[in-house]
């Protein structure tokens, strides 16, 4: 039969005539650098792809900097679960919302001229915590930053930010049943407050990742004010310290923040609102940042072109190492007698999907590619292919074990014949039909869907549910037996320590999406407590080698540039957010 992947691929074959029918198919014309006429289209010039710039390298336009002004985003879906990061019942959107709203207490030092991709300029530097150190191989010290003020809102009032914050802050941390925290992540001791400026982590062993814990990503903690233990709902008030403070929310229709006018970084930030309009269809979204009802916007890969011929005013920057880790995890129902309790059939699960075809088909890679486009394709194993321990398998990195992610379907078949399986393997497979997990998360999952089928070794039975279903059943329960297709999993970094334990230790309770195996388990903990970096990238290697042999979950896709499209009112992109400022001519500036 005709399957979904046939008749995606067709749909695209379809439209590449109709760009090419447009017009579409020309070289794409990127700007490296702006003009100072706001308004002006930017010198165009046909580049070569390592020439489209990075934010870091477009010039520091601070100086210059104008007051004022709304800028204008979007987001994808409703905040389902509440505003709590600790406790909500649907983190990934909620974690949107404290990322604008609430402050860590260190952050990667970035800006004009500073490449991030290179080690030696991977400073962690102050962010709520004025300074901090390592004592000794256990032991960080941070000092509390002073002059910060949380957001003027009963019942907290706008008052200065104290160390009890944030001891209520790591005692709702500690409390949290997401268990990705610095608690299980660090093997936390104690943490103790000699004085009122003053917090002492202690770690149970060393732990090589240590300062990124408290940078930033979902292993993170975020300091809420003292009140959240008794005198505010966090789930349905927001008050941080960030420099965007919320304004409303108003379910489907838009979030809205205001300027925090007491902010702690000295005339920060130059905007006064953000607006960030819900829009969860992807067609809607691309119409209005082409009417200019969005100043920011990042294109999906197939209408990347499109994009750039109908805003040819635009600025496009370069960024690297983008995409979730898609892994599809089994159900603890039956699994004792699954099929799939045999690492044999897991792996020829594996090795009936088309990697590279997926892939290239959700990036756009070749028609980007006969423009001129490289995406710089990456493809993850067990390990975030933006880590800097991940092994290319594509190249034969994992040694032996980079066979298990190669398109085979003769091995597959004798793998599972091996297994004691020669007629095939039925198998039911699942996904919910909503928009919490991106605009391709639905189309993924229905083609990853149509590769088991048409394999011949797989006779599949889909089963396409509510989100709300999912949640509850399939995310939170693992009450189901099968196979759950690609979720896109968000919590990855450079290191991938924080990930790997996520995903594989079951400590991380309700996270935890693969198989138990103590051997595993072990192997996590070895490699984070040593701090010597051979011989914690020897550990790690082995440690993705041995992944990719268990197949406890399935691993597609990988990392890609993408390319951010930007209105050319819109200043100083090379800093965070906080230092972005529009022009005076500016259309709707003030929203």
């Amino acid at each position: 039969m005709t399957g979904y992947w046939q008749r995606a691929l067709q749909r695209r074959i379809s439209r590449r005539q109709a760009l090419a029918a447009l017009g579409g198919g020309a070289t794409l014309a990127l700007v490296g650098c702006r003009q100072e006429a706001p308004s002006e289209a930017p010198p165009q010039a046909a580049l070569r792809p390592g020439e489209i710039p990075y934010a870091w390298q477009l010039p520091d336009e601070t100086a210059r900097a104008v007051p004022g002004g709304m800028i204008r985003f979007f987001y994808t879906n409703d905040i389902t679960g509440g505003f709590d990061p600790y406790t909500t019942s649907s983190r990934s959107s909620t974690l949107f919302l404290v990322d604008l709203a609430y402050e860590t207490l260190l952050q990667l030092r970035q800006g004009p001229g500073i490449d991030n991709r290179r080690i030696e300029n991977r400073v962690w530097e102050g962010r709520l915590a004025e300074s901090w150190e390592w004592v000794d191989p256990t032991t960080i010290v941070f000092k509390m930053r002073r002059g910060v003020y949380f957001h003027n809102i009963p019942p907290v009032n706008g008052r200065e930010m104290d160390i009890e914050d944030w001891r209520v802050t790591i005692q709702r941390l500690q409390a949290s049943p997401y268990r990705v925290t610095v608690q299980t992540v660090a093997d936390l001791n104690r943490v103790d407050f000699p004085d009122s400026q003053t917090m002492v982590v202690r770690l149970n062993h060393p732990y090589a990742p240590g300062p990124r814990l408290f940078a930033y990503g979902a292993s993170s903690f975020w300091i809420m004010p003292k009140e959240a233990a008794d005198r505010m709902d966090p789930n349905t008030q927001v008050i941080g310290t960030g420099y965007r403070q919320l304004e409303f929310y108003q379910p489907s229709v838009t979030l809205r923040f205001r300027r925090h006018e007491r902010y702690w970084l000295k005339d920060r930030p130059f905007l006064n609102r953000w607006d960030y309009p819900i829009v969860t269809e992807k067609a809607n979204r691309v119409a209005q940042f082409i009417a200019g009802n969005f100043h920011w916007y990042q294109p999906l890969p197939e209408d990347l072109l499109q994009v750039r011929k109908d805003v040819p005013n635009a600025l496009v920057y370069r960024a690297d190492a983008q995409g979730a880790l898609p892994i599809s995890f089994f159900g603890y129902r039956d699994l004792a007698t699954a099929p799939w309790r045999d690492e044999r059939v897991r792996q020829a699960i594996s090795m009936v999907i088309d990697r590279r075809s997926r892939f290239e088909y959700f990036r756009n890679h070749q028609e980007l590619l006969q423009n001129g486009i490289d995406q710089r394709l990456r493809y993850h194993t067990h390990f975030w292919a933006g880590s800097v321990f991940w092994l290319d398998w594509t190249n034969g990195d994992l040694g032996e074990e980079s066979k298990f992610f190669r398109y085979d379907i003769a091995e597959a078949r004798r793998l599972l014949e091996a297994a004691g399986y020669p007629n095939g393997v039925d198998i039911d497979t699942w996904w919910h039909t909503g928009p919490n997990y991106g605009a391709q998360y639905v189309e993924s999952a229905q083609i990853l869907n149509d590769m088991l089928q048409r394999s011949g070794l797989f006779r599949v039975r889909p089963h396409p549910i509510t989100y709300q279903e999912y949640l509850t059943t399939v995310w939170q329960r693992r009450d189901f037996s099968g196979l759950a297709l690609v979720l896109p999993w968000t919590g990855v970094d450079d290191d991938f320590d924080a990930g790997l334990y996520a995903m594989y230790n079951r400590k991380s309770a309700d996270l935890f999406r693969g198989l138990p195996d103590e051997q595993l388990e072990a192997m996590l903990d070895r490699q984070r407590a040593e701090l010597d970096v051979g011989r914690r990238t020897q550990l790690m290697h082995e440690l993705q080698r041995y992944l990719a042999r268990k197949m406890y979950v399935i691993p597609t896709e990988g990392v890609y540039d993408v390319f951010n499209f930007v209105y050319p009112w819109v200043r100083n992109i090379g800093w965070p957010q906080h230092s972005w400022w529009l022009a005076p001519d500016t259309p709707g500036r003030e929203g």
